[in-house]
């Protein structure tokens, strides 16, 4: 799924790739997206900058609703290993701004809106 946003919050996703955070301490920067909160994972560059981003869906445990039980970095790996989980981030618990959140589903790209130059008068 393929999500545009204004050039700001472009910008903003852009300072908060966390997948080293995530692998490092578990922990990671969220981003407020209408009413829901994503946290972003990877990103693609080019041409000198950022041509899109991508993350996931973040929920507090008490509103996790899925059969995958929560699971930090080390434990997700290791079950992702052991042929129990599937290779990603759904089901990943992390801290998202000191509180704990769970990733859930698949992974969603956030691209920039494309802004049309206005030629100037004379």
């Amino acid at each position: 799924m393929d999500i545009y946003v204004s050039r700001s919050k472009f910008k903003e996703m852009t300072l908060k790739i966390s997948c080293q955070s995530i692998a490092e301490k578990g922990v990671a920067e969220g981003v407020r997206l209408g009413n829901k909160n994503y946290v972003i994972t990877g990103s693609i560059t080019g041409n000198g900058g950022y041509i899109s981003v991508w993350g996931y869906e973040i929920v507090p445990p008490s509103l996790y609703r899925s059969s995958l039980r929560p699971l930090t970095y080390s434990e997700h790996n290791r079950a992702v290993g052991e042929g129990e989980r599937k290779s990603g981030y759904d089901g990943m618990l992390i801290k998202v701004d000191g509180k704990k959140m769970v990733m859930v589903g698949e992974s969603i790209t956030f691209d920039p809106i494309k802004e049309s130059t206005q030629l100037a008068l004379f």
